[in-house]
């Protein structure tokens, strides 16, 4: 699975603004967390329809950063709860991708 961020994509959606990429890649670290974090929270207590809107989300930020393998699982997630499926199973695989990928982030 690739868990590599496409930094020319991001570059070239944000206009070629270092600061901005920085800046961006920065409310992803501290942010994201905290989107899982409600995504478990919806899954556990089956509250599918917010757990569809989070992992829309999440989806949208992870394909701005060329993540197409991470953005996957969590169309899953929304697919999943669209039909009021229980999607644990893939939230699993997403976090611990994500949490990698966090562990390794460092900003341009």
């Amino acid at each position: 699975m690739e868990n590599k961020i496409n930094l020319t994509q991001l570059r070239q959606l944000l206009g070629g603004d270092e600061a901005m990429v920085s800046r961006f890649l920065e409310l992803f670290k501290s942010e994201m967390p905290k989107q899982l974090a409600a995504l478990e929270e919806q899954l556990e207590n089956g509250d599918y329809a917010e757990a569809n809107v989070t992992a829309h989300g999440i989806k949208g930020q992870l394909l701005t950063m060329g993540l197409t393998d991470l953005a996957q699982i969590a169309l899953d997630i929304e697919n999943k709860t669209e039909n009021n499926i229980n999607a644990t199973d893939h939230f699993f695989t997403l976090n611990q991708n994500i949490q990698n990928l966090l562990k390794s982030l460092t900003t341009p």
